[in-house]
């Protein structure tokens, strides 16, 4: 049987800094589209996390607003190459009249 052993810093030595191969972790991504003459009112967010198994994947829920929508998981490699996924998503839905919303 293994033995695992873990590093817990000591009191007073705490940092926010992450590693160096430690990616930050990305805010949502929420945007909007909305139209009232076309009785239109969408939303699409943007997410970047970890499943159950570990892999890092891009999560994407979209539908109206105020309703369950749908949710679809994009695995990736890594948590930059999600990042440039989540980035390219976002702006192709901007260039279609999308409007990001403010982030808390």
């Amino acid at each position: 049987m293994r033995q695992l052993s873990f590093a817990f810093p000591r009191s007073g030595q705490h940092t926010t800094e992450l590693p160096a191969n430690v990616v930050a972790p990305a805010r949502p991504v929420t945007l909007r589209k909305v139209d009232p003459s076309r009785n239109m009112a969408r939303f699409y967010s943007l997410e970047v996390e970890r499943d159950l198994l570990g892999r890092v994947v891009l999560v994407r829920r979209w539908g109206r607003i105020g309703g369950i929508g749908k949710t679809r998981l994009d695995e990736h490699n890594g948590e930059g190459e999600a990042l440039v996924a989540l980035a390219a998503m976002k702006a192709a839905k901007q260039r279609k009249g999308y409007r990001v919303t403010a982030q808390t």
